[in-house]
């Protein structure tokens, strides 16, 4: 039988590749990046909308104060 000489080197380098293969197969921070982007996404669309929003409901409420004074 014969018997492997196993180096403090050995050991290093299949404790980092180990270490390594576990790091790529987690997929448990992914969902975390997934929401993140679905958040900044959501927020971004918000702040490109908004001006028109803005503009939207205030005319809406003119037209409704307008209307309540007896303007129209």
């Amino acid at each position: 039988m014969a018997h492997r000489v196993v180096s403090a080197r050995t050991v290093n380098n299949d404790f980092w590749s180990g270490k390594m293969i576990k790091f790529f197969k987690d997929e448990s921070g992914a969902t975390a990046i997934e929401y993140g982007l679905i958040a900044t996404t959501m927020g971004m669309a918000l702040i490109a909308v908004m001006p028109t929003l803005v503009s939207a409901i205030s005319d809406r409420f003119t037209i409704l104060a307008s209307d309540l004074a007896g303007g129209s």
